[in-house]
Protein backbone atom coordinates (compact mmCIF):
# COMPACT_ATOMS: atom_id res chain seq x y z
CA UNK A 1 0.00 0.00 0.00
CA UNK A 2 1.37 3.41 -0.94
CA UNK A 3 2.21 6.02 1.66
CA UNK A 4 0.08 9.13 1.11
CA UNK A 5 1.26 12.72 1.54
CA UNK A 6 -1.22 15.54 2.09
CA UNK A 7 -0.55 19.27 2.06
CA UNK A 8 -3.03 20.51 4.64
CA UNK A 9 -3.63 23.53 6.81
CA UNK A 10 -4.92 25.79 4.06
CA UNK A 11 -8.37 24.72 5.10
CA UNK A 12 -8.04 22.69 8.30
CA UNK A 13 -11.57 21.37 7.94
CA UNK A 14 -10.87 20.10 4.43
CA UNK A 15 -7.69 18.41 5.68
CA UNK A 16 -9.81 16.51 8.19
CA UNK A 17 -12.33 15.66 5.46
CA UNK A 18 -9.59 14.28 3.19
CA UNK A 19 -8.18 12.18 6.03
CA UNK A 20 -11.60 10.79 6.97
CA UNK A 21 -12.54 9.99 3.37
CA UNK A 22 -9.26 8.16 2.77
CA UNK A 23 -9.70 6.09 5.93
CA UNK A 24 -13.35 5.38 5.11
CA UNK A 25 -12.37 4.20 1.63
CA UNK A 26 -10.21 1.49 3.20
CA UNK A 27 -12.80 0.21 5.65
CA UNK A 28 -13.83 -3.21 4.46
CA UNK A 29 -16.36 -4.26 7.06
CA UNK A 30 -14.10 -6.96 8.48
CA UNK A 31 -12.55 -4.65 11.03
CA UNK A 32 -8.95 -5.42 10.10
CA UNK A 33 -8.05 -1.70 10.16
CA UNK A 34 -5.64 -2.04 7.26
CA UNK A 35 -5.37 1.69 6.56
CA UNK A 36 -2.69 3.44 4.49
CA UNK A 37 0.06 5.42 6.13
CA UNK A 38 -0.68 9.14 5.77
CA UNK A 39 1.72 12.04 6.24
CA UNK A 40 0.07 15.43 6.66
CA UNK A 41 2.13 18.60 6.31
CA UNK A 42 -0.01 21.38 7.76
CA UNK A 43 1.27 24.60 6.22
CA UNK A 44 0.94 28.10 7.63
CA UNK A 45 -2.13 29.55 5.92
CA UNK A 46 -1.35 33.06 7.15
CA UNK A 47 2.04 32.96 5.44
CA UNK A 48 0.57 31.73 2.17
CA UNK A 49 -2.25 34.31 2.16
CA UNK A 50 0.24 37.06 3.06
CA UNK A 51 2.38 36.14 0.05
CA UNK A 52 -0.69 36.08 -2.17
CA UNK A 53 -1.90 39.49 -0.94
CA UNK A 54 1.56 40.90 -1.66
CA UNK A 55 1.40 39.52 -5.20
CA UNK A 56 4.36 37.23 -4.50
CA UNK A 57 2.98 34.31 -6.47
CA UNK A 58 6.36 32.80 -7.30
CA UNK A 59 7.05 32.67 -3.56
CA UNK A 60 3.73 30.89 -2.97
CA UNK A 61 4.73 28.30 -5.55
CA UNK A 62 8.15 27.97 -3.90
CA UNK A 63 6.51 27.52 -0.51
CA UNK A 64 4.26 24.74 -1.80
CA UNK A 65 7.12 23.03 -3.64
CA UNK A 66 9.24 23.10 -0.47
CA UNK A 67 6.46 21.41 1.52
CA UNK A 68 5.86 18.78 -1.18
CA UNK A 69 9.58 17.99 -1.13
CA UNK A 70 9.30 17.55 2.66
CA UNK A 71 6.54 14.99 2.11
CA UNK A 72 8.76 13.12 -0.32
CA UNK A 73 11.67 13.12 2.15
CA UNK A 74 9.29 11.78 4.80
CA UNK A 75 8.49 8.82 2.56
CA UNK A 76 5.28 9.84 0.79
CA UNK A 77 4.84 8.12 -2.55
CA UNK A 78 2.42 10.71 -3.93
CA UNK A 79 0.84 13.92 -2.68
CA UNK A 80 -2.48 15.72 -2.61
CA UNK A 81 -3.46 19.25 -1.68
CA UNK A 82 -6.52 19.31 0.56
CA UNK A 83 -7.95 22.72 -0.30
CA UNK A 84 -8.97 24.79 -3.31
CA UNK A 85 -6.85 27.93 -2.89
CA UNK A 86 -3.44 26.27 -3.45
CA UNK A 87 -4.75 24.76 -6.67
CA UNK A 88 -4.42 28.25 -8.17
CA UNK A 89 -0.71 27.38 -8.29
CA UNK A 90 -1.15 23.79 -9.47
CA UNK A 91 0.45 24.16 -12.91
CA UNK A 92 3.56 26.00 -11.74
CA UNK A 93 3.94 23.80 -8.66
CA UNK A 94 3.65 20.69 -10.83
CA UNK A 95 6.32 22.10 -13.16
CA UNK A 96 8.78 22.55 -10.28
CA UNK A 97 8.07 19.16 -8.70
CA UNK A 98 8.31 17.08 -11.87
CA UNK A 99 11.79 15.87 -10.87
CA UNK A 100 10.55 14.27 -7.65
CA UNK A 101 10.66 10.50 -7.43
CA UNK A 102 6.88 10.25 -6.96
CA UNK A 103 3.91 11.61 -8.88
CA UNK A 104 3.37 14.87 -7.01
CA UNK A 105 -0.38 15.30 -7.20
CA UNK A 106 -3.74 13.76 -7.20
CA UNK A 107 -6.78 16.00 -7.35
Amino acid sequence: MKKIGIIGGTGPESTIDYYNEIINAFKDGRGDMNYPEIIIYSINLGKMIGLMRAGQFDEVTGYLVEKIECLEKAGAEFAAISANTPHMFFDTTLYFTITLTFPPFIC
